[in-house]
């Protein structure tokens, strides 16, 4: 081959090179972003909706769960990302893969372990009453007393545990469902109902949050329920994660500062 033909090759050659490079080329920040690509988030699905459990400041999801959602994720190494679900949705997302754990103030039941596997109880909780001042004397055995009382209105959150209990155990009652804890405490401020039975944590916040407006909780948990994470039901991987976690972080006293941080009336 002569030398013409070589430097014909050559050049050819260099101007493919030259093409390819232009059409695949990227700076650093492209490549640092192609590789974030490839690691796994935690997809962790929550109703930002009841304070001080998980809720939302401005567009940050914040609360007690939210931190222990990224200590998690920190300790797996991986990033987490937050799933915005309506309520009645959850457990449905995490059948069918849209999230890999829930992790939003839900009380372990019977019913609910049917569908999904529970981690390790991290809180003790229960449903707590929310009333008026001047009705506060009224329930000093909490449960017994609100029980046996005609017509009363009790507000609650629609397909929450505190909704199955009030339908079940408070037949003389007039239950009204309600899609917030917000509008359930204004209806309560406004003389539409006569008490709110919600999740004690979201009860004594709302409480605090409410004081100048006469309301108050009532300390008799109606109930004794535990709140825990929830995964896929063949995900015993994550599950196990999970309880290791939550062990190291309960000996180690970061789980109770954490609690304390979110919940120090009732912890």
């Amino acid at each position: 081959m002569s030398i013409k033909s070589l430097l014909q090759q050559a050049c050819l050659l260099l101007g493919v090179l030259l093409v390819l490079t232009g059409c695949f080329s990227f700076n650093s920040s492209e490549l640092a972003r192609t590789v974030a690509l490839d690691v796994p988030e935690l997809y962790i699905g929550v109703t930002p909706t009841a304070p001080p459990l998980i809720y939302k400041e401005g567009d940050r999801i914040v609360g007690l769960e939210a931190d222990l959602g990224q200590a998690f994720g920190a300790y797996l190494g991986m990033p987490v990302r937050f799933i915005e679900l309506a309520w009645d949705d959850q457990l449905l997302a995490l059948e069918k893969g849209k999230v890999d754990i829930i992790m939003s103030g839900m009380s372990i039941t019977q019913a609910r372990s049917y569908r999904v596997n529970f981690c390790d109880p991290y809180f003790r909780a229960g449903q707590m009453l929310l009333v008026d001042i001047g009705s506060a004397n009224q329930y000093p055995r909490g449960y017994y007393d609100l029980k046996w009382k005609k017509d009363i209105r009790v507000g609650v959150i629609e397909a929450t545990t505190g909704d199955y209990f009030a339908r079940k155990n408070l037949l003389k009652a007039k239950v009204k469902s309600y899609t917030t804890p917000e509008s359930a405490v204004s209806g309560l401020i406004r003389g539409n109902i006569d008490a709110f039975i919600y999740d004690a944590p979201m009860i004594a916040y709302a409480a605090a949050r409410n004081e100048s407006k006469g309301v108050v909780p009532v300390y008799n948990l109606l109930t004794e329920e535990y709140l825990a994470w929830a995964v896929k039901r063949d995900d015993k991987a994550l599950q196990r994660q999970a309880n290791a976690f939550l062990e190291k972080y309960k000996d180690d006293g970061r789980l109770d500062s954490t609690l304390r941080k979110w919940i120090p009336y009732l912890n």
